[in-house]
This record gives C-alpha cells, sequence and structure tokens, in this order.
C-alpha cells in the first residue's frame, strides 16, 4: 500500500517541471519580444501626440510619356513560359503605343531557355544565376524596364488579346495600379483568385482575400494591384519595391504596394474587361518545402497585419509569442522593428484622418471618355442615396449629374452605400468614378432630431475625411454639396476652394428657444 501510494509523486514532479518549463519558456519569449512591443507602443503614442492635420498632400507623379513595358519574373517555369509570351507578345500588337516584353529570369541555368530565347528574339532577357525572390525579381527587372507603365506578368499568366488595350483608357496622373480579372484555367478549381482584392476583420486578424466580381463591366476600388497580372505606374512601383524588400522572398508584397498608394492619395482599380488565365502552378513549392512555405507566408502575415492595423501593442506580442524562434528573430531585427513601426505609424494617423481601406470596395469608374481638351471636374456630394431615384432630390442630382457630363468630370460622393445595389450601377456611367461611404451612425426607432441634430449627425467623421481626400487628389474646380443637412461640411472648406452648397427643402425646427436655425456660409 505504501508503494501504491507513493508511485504516482514522480508523475505528479514530470508535470509540475513541464509545466514550469512552459511558463518560462512563454516568459523569455515574451520578454525577447519586449523591444518590439515598445517599438509598437512608441509608434501608437507618436501618432496620438503629434498635431495631425486634416488636409491631405498626396504624392503627384510626374506626367507620363506613352509606352507599355511587360515585365516577367521567372524561375522554373520553361515549360509554361513559351504560351505566356505567346499571350503576351498577341496583346501588346493590339497597343496603339510602343512597347517591349522583358524576361528576368533568377535562380536558374540560362541553358534551360534556350529554345526560348531563340524562338522570341524580339524579347529582351536577363539571366541571373542566384535566386532574388519575387520581389528581388521585380526590383532588377524595373532596372530594365524603358516606360512609364509597366504590366507585371506572372510565367504562368495568359493574356487576352486585348488585356492590355482595356487597362490603358483608365491611366491618370493619380493612379498607380490597374489590375485584370482573373480566370482559372482549371474548371474544377474553386476560384479563390480573381483580380479583385479585398481584406476584412476577425477579432484581431487581418484577412486579406479577393472578391468574386460582380456583373457589368465598372471599375472597381482594388485594395491592392496584384504583382501577377496589373499595370502599374513605373516611378512609383520602384519606389514601392524597395519598400517592400522586407517581405522577401515570396507573398504580401503587392499587398505592401497597395496600402502604401492608398495611403499617399494614389488610386488602384480593378478592370473587369481586361482578362487573364492563370494556369496556377505554384514555384514556390519546387524549391521551398511545405513546412517553410507555410512559416514565410504566416511571417508575412504577421509583419503586414503589425504593419497596417490597429491591432493593440499587447495582443499583437501575444500573437507572435507562439511562432518558430526563427519567426522570432526575424521579426525583432532592429531594421524590420523600425519599418513595422514606421508603417504603424502611418497607419495610426490615416485611422485618425478619419480615413480606412474598408472605402477602397465602394469606389466605382465607368470607362472613361476621350476628349480633345481639359475638362473641367466637378465633385458632387450628396447624404442620400440617388440611384435608382425614387423622390425628388435624387431625380434632381441625377439631372444635374448627367447634365454636367457633356461638359464635365463628374465625381460623386455619397453617404448609404448600403442602399445601392446592382440597379444603380447603370446610372454610373456618366461620372468620372463614384465613392460610396456608409457609417452616418442612425439607430432604429430614434426620434426625429432636431434640423442641429440632423446637420451634425450627416456630417460625421468618416464623410468629412472622405471629401478632404477627393479634393486633396482630384482638386476638382468645384465643389457642389447637396442639401441642408450637409450644409455642416462648409468646415472643410479651404480658402482657395470654390464650393457652392444647394439647401434643397430647407425647413425650421419649432418649439422652444431653437425655434430658428439660420446656416451661414462664408466666403474665405
Amino acid at each position: 500500500m505504501e508503494r501504491a501510494q507513493s508511485e504516482p509523486a514522480p508523475k505528479d514532479n514530470s508535470v509540475l517541471m513541464n509545466a514550469v518549463g512552459t511558463s518560462l519558456d512563454k516568459f523569455q519569449r515574451r520578454l525577447r519580444l519586449l523591444p518590439l512591443y515598445a517599438t509598437l507602443r512608441v509608434a501608437r503614442v507618436l501618432a496620438w501626440a503629434i498635431p495631425g492635420s486634416r488636409e491631405w498632400h498626396p504624392t503627384r507623379p510626374g506626367p507620363w510619356q506613352p509606352g507599355v513595358s511587360v515585365l516577367v519574373p521567372e524561375r522554373g517555369t520553361p515549360d509554361l513560359l513559351g504560351e505566356t509570351l505567346a499571350a503576351a507578345v498577341a496583346a501588346t500588337r493590339h497597343v496603339s503605343e510602343s512597347t517591349e516584353i522583358i524576361v528576368l529570369v533568377n535562380g536558374e541555368p540560362s541553358t534551360s531557355y534556350t529554345d526560348l530565347v531563340s524562338r522570341w528574339p524580339t524579347v529582351r532577357w536577363e539571366f541571373h544565376s542566384e535566386a532574388l525572390g519575387f520581389n528581388g525579381a521585380i526590383e532588377a527587372g524595373l532596372r530594365l524596364v524603358t516606360y512609364d507603365w509597366v504590366y507585371l506578368l506572372n510565367s504562368d499568366m495568359r493574356l487576352e488579346d486585348d488585356a492590355i488595350a482595356c487597362l490603358l483608357p483608365y491611366r491618370a496622373p493619380m493612379v498607380f495600379g490597374l489590375t485584370s480579372q482573373i480566370f482559372l484555367t482549371d474548371p474544377a478549381r474553386r476560384r479563390e483568385e480573381t483580380g479583385w482584392s479585398d481584406f476584412r476583420i476577425s477579432g484581431p486578424n487581418l484577412e486579406v482575400f479577393e472578391r468574386e466580381p460582380e456583373p457589368g463591366s465598372l471599375a472597381r476600388g482594388n485594395f491592392y494591384p496584384g504583382g501577377g497580372s496589373s499595370l502599374l505606374r513605373t516611378e512609383v512601383l520602384r519606389r514601392f519595391v524597395v519598400g517592400s524588400r522586407r517581405y522577401t522572398p515570396f507573398y504580401y508584397e503587392d499587398a505592401e504596394w497597395g496600402v502604401r498608394a492608398w495611403s499617399e492619395g494614389l488610386e488602384c482599380w480593378f478592370i473587369p474587361s481586361s482578362r487573364a488565365w492563370h494556369h496556377h502552378r505554384g514555384t514556390v513549392s519546387r524549391y521551398w518545402s511545405q513546412k517553410e512555405v507555410a512559416r514565410i507566408f504566416r511571417r508575412n502575415e504577421l509583419q503586414f497585419r503589425l504593419s497596417h492595423t490597429s491591432l493593440s501593442d499587447r495582443a499583437a506580442v501575444a500573437q507572435i509569442s507562439p511562432e518558430p524562434a526563427e519567426t522570432l528573430h526575424e521579426l525583432t531585427r532592429p531594421s524590420m522593428m523600425f519599418e513595422i513601426a514606421r508603417n504603424r505609424y502611418v497607419a495610426h494617423r490615416f485611422k485618425h484622418q478619419g480615413s480606412d481601406f474598408g472605402l477602397v470596395r465602394d469606389q466605382f469608374r465607368a470607362l472613361p471618355r476621350e476628349s480633345a481638351v481639359a475638362r473641367p471636374r466637378v465633385l458632387l456630394v450628396t447624404p442620400f442615396a440617388v440611384f435608382p431615384p425614387a423622390h425628388g432630390g435624387a431625380r434632381r442630382i441625377t439631372e444635374i449629374g448627367r447634365g454636367l457630363a457633356g461638359h464635365a468630370e463628374v465625381l460623386l460622393l455619397s453617404d448609404e452605400a448600403s442602399r445601392y445595389d446592382s440597379e444603380s450601377y447603370g446610372y454610373f456611367a456618366p461620372y468620372r468614378s463614384v465613392h460610396l461611404i456608409e457609417g452616418r451612425a442612425d439607430r432604429p426607432g430614434e426620434p426625429p432630431l432636431s434640423l442641429r441634430g440632423r446637420v451634425a449627425r450627416h456630417a460625421f467623421v468618416r464623410l468629412r475625411a472622405e471629401l478632404r481626400r477627393l479634393i486633396a487628389i482630384h482638386q476638382p474646380d468645384i465643389v457642389q454639396v447637396e442639401h441642408m443637412e450637409l450644409a455642416a461640411l462648409a468646415d472643410e472648406r479651404l480658402a482657395d476652394e470654390k464650393w457652392v452648397i444647394t439647401l434643397h427643402d430647407v425647413y425650421l425646427d419649432g418649439g422652444g428657444s431653437d425655434n430658428v436655425t439660420v446656416i451661414l456660409v462664408r466666403d474665405r
């Protein structure tokens, strides 16, 4: 009996020692992440402490010259590259501007491509014996690019004949990226790749994914331009690839480009009329183990999330702590922590301005109209959904937009995004672009607000932020604000801007001492 009772003791000690060891390991991991926690904390505090400005100061690339380069970063798929080049050459023949095709082979011997080089003598070939990674191959290839717009093409992607030509009308001074719609050559595969990128927040996690495109040809705001099927502004891309070196060797580089573009006031659009077909054969699995691919993907997902979301500093460290030692080492390098903190500071400031990347998906752009002369630009702002027109104010705005579009470039900014649906899209055609937002904080069953309360409610922070962004980026000649509910937006007018505010059906509150409300718009 005594022996039977004493036998469990070693087992209990073992459990205890294991628990102590686990706790100690967890403590050591957290301790190792202390510099990263402090870095994230400093970035957050600085973003709140340094007074920000409601004004946008967008990046403005210089004018571009006609011409399109096609850049194919290639490693280890010569069997697929021939079809890719045949389709790319056919696509460039439909472009009325000068073109070139460049193949940047890395990590593979040139002898593997001897037949292809002889078959495609007009293609420019460059070979690097060392593997450069996706971002590195693009960076090296951009040194060879001649033209101001470059189409990044995966070596397993097939362009339709008019794929590049369809994108060219959408180029504009403040556009960074134009992405083709992707179809999979294997009809049995689920269509998880479309070219129309987006994100969603699930608790502390940020998931980047691609949406199923809606019917129609309207261009849509794109979270990021996919690095294998997009036309990009060369001078901006050169700068962005330098900033995305930390994602080497693969994954999340192009997502980083998209975030930087939107943060700097540059636009990214998904163009469904431009079509490409993806063979979907993974190159990375040929050179890295499945376990290492998963680890690198997770590492880059973490650093992207740390850089560009408002995940709390403590929660961020808690998420990183269980990762493999190699990942912890990579994420806590001084250069990596500096880049994460710098981008996190920008992300906090972006949020403080009232902006967020959730606005991207609700932007629409019709096929641009060709015009021999520069046309004036009008930004039309409404607090209510206007399409299909269901009330007098909506019908008035519909006719205003249609009339102005004959001799001006018109942008529409509208609240109540959830009230627009596919039936509304046909009304977007006259506009240069349509920008929808949501989030006015109306509450079901709420009693009617006073006029003063309605004005305050409708001119909410998100609308103000998007208004200021659009003014800064597109520099309209006239800002035309509709409905008295938006009269408080007059506070956003800067001295050199020309505004018109139409009050529509003006009414005064009754009762009490607040029975007359005067809204004064001053000329400044």
